[in-house]
């Protein structure tokens, strides 16, 4: 069988279209077993493949979910934003720059090391670099990658080419995936993409900043290598209930598996000042309630506040000031806009007064306007980082007036668990950066921002970033 993704727009499936890729798998699946032919499909032989667009879609999303695919076969397309958006300055403000490494493949080559790569490119292509810039990669680290190189062809991928990379791609498909390697080698730089395998990170010691574990099964336990990484969930084989022996980082640990109710065992590792142990899974969650942290999920920028269920709130209330409520009001509906047209949808959006308990606690919140207009921020605002009064805005220790400047923020809702709050802002990249390459849908804002209001006789939403940054890992302002 072969899926085609018809997909949100020109997203090279980043943000909300990952969810495209995956939901369309999930379907096909689902109606499958309906049919009575699940027997016929097996999720252990799904190739990922794609071009140009669809190239950049499949790097992207098989070099960040590395265990959901037996072969990925990416053509074209692009790997990383620097070299390929030519008009790129050469360094963007630090909190644009560490959001890079949400999205750029390059930076996830290594996990190539558990699926099979087989890449097509024209051989006077220039997307031939998105191939090249993994290829480079890969050999430094002793990764083999198939890159099947058509001469004298440009941008193209005809019949006998599709032909011949289905040859190796059929052949990945014939041996299916193995369920539960021996060996897991996983990098990542957010908590967004936490897992492979059996290998689960729960905790980074510091986002965008490469975090990997080398993880080795053997009969009686695990070795494990970890950089950057302070929690760690191991799933063990089906069936495994004696004790394990794990030596993580050179630390030798005896633990007893914990015992889901559904039957499967599993090891749970945290590290502190004393180095490695063994921890309940309940220590864990129980942690991330008492002390908001970064986790799968809820891990920012702003952006991904809309890579899930949401509902965008418009203040009924008199705003504190008439521009700062004229900039709130104007924004929302850009957003609404810019989703209808780019994303292909009707944007939920709701007057405070009419927001739901359903809505509170199975949505993220994006709240337009000030603690004034807006009865939602003013719920939430003693608990987020910054003070907000007529007269000022206080954030990241310096003040600002209050009449002009607004906050942009994204944080764990102060209202509802496992959900975020978003203070005056949809996507922070708009219109000619969906009209232009996928690659500028990146964070312009990061997690938080101070906007002074500058509008222009053709901009009516301009604005100066006066402040901007990224929270650690635990939703606090860095000194």
């Amino acid at each position: 069988a072969r899926i085609d993704i018809f997909g949100r727009g020109n997203n090279a499936y980043r943000w909300a279209g990952e969810a495209d890729v995956f939901e369309a798998i999930e379907s096909f699946f689902n109606n499958e077993r309906l049919a009575g032919r699940d027997k016929l499909a097996d999720p252990g032989r799904i190739v990922l493949r794609g071009f140009s667009m669809g190239g950049a879609g499949a790097w992207h999303i098989g070099l960040h979910y590395p265990d959901r695919w037996c072969c990925i076969g990416p053509g074209a397309g692009f790997t990383t934003t620097h070299g390929y958006v030519k008009s790129l300055p050469e360094q963007l403000p630090p909190y644009q720059e560490a959001c890079l490494r949400i999205y750029d493949a390059v930076d996830y080559a290594a996990n190539a090391f558990n699926v099979p790569v087989v890449a097509y490119s024209g051989a006077k292509d220039p997307q031939k670099l998105a191939a090249d810039n993994i290829e480079a990669k890969l050999k430094k680290l002793g990764i083999d990658m198939t890159h099947i190189v058509a001469p004298d062809l440009e941008h193209k991928f005809p019949p006998e080419w599709q032909a011949k990379a289905d040859l190796h791609w059929s052949e990945y498909a014939h041996h299916g995936r193995d369920d539960y390697p021996r060996h897991v080698s996983f990098t990542t730089y957010t908590m967004k993409y936490a897992s492979c395998a059996w290998v689960e990170i729960m905790g980074l010691g510091r986002h965008y900043q490469q975090a990997t574990v080398e993880a080795d099964r053997h009969d009686g336990g695990f070795n494990l290598t970890t950089r950057n990484i302070r929690a760690l969930h191991l799933s063990l084989p089906e069936g495994t209930t004696q004790n394990q022996q794990v030596v993580i980082d050179q630390q030798k640990l005896d633990v007893k598996p914990w015992t889901h109710q559904n039957g499967s065992t599993h090891v749970y590792l945290q590290k502190g000042g004393d180095g490695w142990r063994a921890v309940l899974p309940q220590k864990l969650f129980t942690e991330r309630l008492q002390r908001p942290q970064k986790i799968t999920g809820l891990q920012g920028p702003i952006d991904d506040a809309f890579t899930d269920a949401f509902l965008c709130v418009r203040g009924t209330g008199k705003p504190w000031h008439p521009a700062t409520g004229a900039y709130a009001d104007g924004n929302l509906k850009r957003f609404q806009a810019e989703w209808s047209k780019f994303l292909r949808g009707q944007l939920p959006i709701k007057d405070d007064i009419d927001v739901t308990n359903e809505d509170i606690a199975t949505k993220h919140l994006i709240l337009f306007g000030d603690p004034s207009s807006n009865t939602l921020i003013g719920q939430v605002i003693d608990a987020l980082p910054l003070r907000w009064t007529k007269g000022e805005i206080v954030c990241a220790g310096a003040k600002y007036a209050a009449a002009d400047h607004v906050p942009v923020m994204i944080q764990p809702n102060p209202l509802s668990a496992g959900r975020y709050v978003v203070l005056n802002s949809g996507h922070t990249f708009h219109a000619a950066d969906f009209r232009g390459t996928n690659a500028l849908l990146y964070p312009r804002l990061g997690d938080w921002a101070v906007l002074k209001l500058a509008p222009t006789k053709n901009d009516a939403l301009g604005i100066e970033v006066r402040a901007a940054g990224l929270f650690d890992e635990y939703w606090r302002l860095n000194p």
